[in-house]
């Protein structure tokens, strides 16, 4: 119902398009959060946490509003 709602009509075998890269990004959200607590429980430290070396996937400051 949302999906018609933002995107008109469409047919059935076209929601893919939407749902697909909608769960790509929730996952690639998930996998750096499960990542940044393992970090934090280690660390202690927000800057040392977030840091590249300790995350196989980097998400730009700001583009996340889960954190």
């Amino acid at each position: 119902m949302a999906a018609h709602i933002i995107t008109g009509p469409t047919d059935a075998s076209d929601y893919k398009t939407y749902i697909f890269p909608v769960l790509l990004f929730k996952r690639i959200n998930d996998v750096y959060n499960e990542e940044f607590s393992m970090a934090m429980d280690l660390y202690g430290d927000e800057d040392l946490a977030s840091a590249v070396e300790q995350h196989r996937i980097q998400i730009p400051k700001g583009s996340s509003q889960l954190q």
